[in-house]
């Protein structure tokens, strides 16, 4: 039955990569248990792997217990919202001096994966902070903006509602 999935998702264009099956094609030919010589396409620093760690504990602890409550209510948790601030995943790019976490885009993408694992609906709200609301500011905003409003999406203020927007899936 494997085979048989495989071969289809090879026919579709998908590749797979396991950890102790990898799976080559050649011609739609499978050849198991072949080894790679090849790397991975990114090796993750010592730094980046206990982030990546922490996060994905924060999200089986944290995210995990509330998923049930939040798709009844269709909404994130406040006090949920509340812990990914305290916890800095709200705005890793902003640098330290604002309050942020300083990190790296990198960061920001390990977070939004582990957190997607639980919750992909919570990681969209992290993704969206990160890549999108707190990088408009960083990227365009004036230093006096800056010093105004980059804490403010770092500590406590999600970017929907700094920049005005009405409709929301997060109610706050």
């Amino acid at each position: 039955m494997r085979s048989i999935i495989l071969r289809s998702q090879l026919k579709a264009g998908l590749f797979i990569n396991g950890l102790n099956n990898l799976v080559k094609c050649s011609n739609y030919k499978l050849r198991r248990n072949q080894s790679s010589t090849h790397g991975p396409l990114s090796i993750l620093s010592e730094d980046e792997q206990f982030f990546k760690e922490t996060v994905s504990k924060f999200s089986q602890e944290q995210i995990t217990p509330l998923i049930k409550k939040m798709d009844h209510e269709h909404k994130i948790d406040d006090e949920l919202v509340k812990k990914l601030f305290e916890n800095g995943f709200m705005g890793i790019e902003i640098d330290q001096e604002y309050g942020g976490s300083g990190s790296s885009f990198m960061s920001s993408t390990l977070t939004v994966e582990e957190i997607a694992k639980v919750d992909p609906s919570v990681s969209v709200l992290v993704d969206l902070q990160n890549t999108l609301g707190n990088n408009v500011m960083i990227k365009m905003g004036n230093k006096e903006q800056k010093e105004k409003y980059l804490p403010r999406l770092a500590q406590n203020t999600v970017s929907y509602k700094f920049y005005g927007v009405k409709y929301s899936i997060l109610p706050m």
